[in-house]
């Protein structure tokens, strides 16, 4: 029986269409990803994010365990990226304002104080207490790179436990298919909801970061959201948008914002995990990973 269930979480729109003879299920999973809503976000005052933040260089914060092993996971992929994906980079993030409505161009002197604040290793884990602590004071993290692709991950594994095989689970994007379905890759250049090729994904998760999903423009020039932890300005790589396919949603969303960062070869250098990938370059370019150009279709 086919059910597909839509919500609001995360901040973005949410579906899962699957077929399942427990209805009752997706209606618990749809609470627990609210709930994970409610614990990781940002934008939330009273979420264990937010509690974390606050408390900054003050003291640590027992926390669940789910943001307990979200952290420590960001944590582990700062290593592994030498500190391109970093969750401590939410002070700069703020500063440029693209996700608050308050955009602007920060002073040099801005930038430079914030980037100081800025070290994933002053995230400091105690897994005896299940508590965080970030080292200094205005310290802040922000899991809105993350926390997608660890739910989706999270619903993969719940429905497969309950014997589901069709259907997919799409959060804003980070996109998982039980079986095999085409998924459209957003054209970077064009309105949301225009695709430029569509890619056959089974049993497996499909994520695109794109330079286009928030963005202002200034003096003629265009500033989009996935800021470079090491610059503190938005990375300029030349990347318009990087899908990445393979097992994991939320590695695919840790390695696409590292991508951005590091640049396509370097980028390369770091994904250890099997992913296949599709990088769209500002000038237009498109470059396919050899395993997956037989299961792409481009739109003219």
């Amino acid at each position: 029986m086919k059910k597909e269930i839509y919500f609001n979480a995360l901040g973005t729109l949410n579906i899962i269409s699957v077929e399942i003879e427990k209805e009752d299920l997706l209606v618990h999973i749809v609470e627990d990803i609210k709930h994970l809503d409610d614990l990781f976000s940002v934008f939330k005052e009273e979420s264990e994010i937010s509690q974390i933040n606050r408390n900054a260089g003050l003291k640590s914060i027992k926390v669940s365990k789910d943001t307990f092993e979200i952290i420590q996971v960001a944590k582990a992929y700062g290593e592994k990226t030498n500190g391109a994906f970093d969750i401590t980079s939410a002070p700069l993030s703020e500063l440029w304002g693209i996700h608050r409505g308050n955009e602007e161009i920060p002073s040099f002197y801005k930038i430079y104080k914030a980037r100081k604040l800025v070290n994933y290793q002053d995230i400091i884990l105690d897994p005896d207490e299940c508590s965080v602590f970030l080292k200094r004071k205005n310290m802040k993290i922000d899991l809105g790179s993350i926390a997608k692709g660890y739910c989706v991950d999270r619903v993969k594994k719940k429905l497969h436990e309950a014997g589901v095989n069709k259907g997919f689970i799409n959060f804003g994007g980070s996109v998982y298919t039980f079986d095999k379905e085409r998924v459209g890759i957003q054209n970077p250049f064009k309105k949301r909801g225009k695709s430029f090729m569509s890619i056959d994904v089974v049993d497996a998760c499909c994520v695109t970061s794109g330079s286009y999903e928030h963005s202002f423009k200034k003096n003629g020039k265009i500033y989009h959201h996935i800021i470079d932890p090491f610059t503190g300005y938005p990375s300029d790589k030349s990347l318009s948008s990087v899908t990445l396919v393979g097992s994991s949603a939320m590695l695919a969303d840790i390695y696409t914002t590292a991508f951005y960062v590091l640049g396509i070869e370097e980028g390369m250098n770091i994904l250890k995990e099997d992913y296949q990938s599709i990088f769209v370059l500002d000038n237009k370019d498109i470059f396919l990973s050899k395993d997956i150009k037989k299961q792409v279709e481009a739109y003219s």
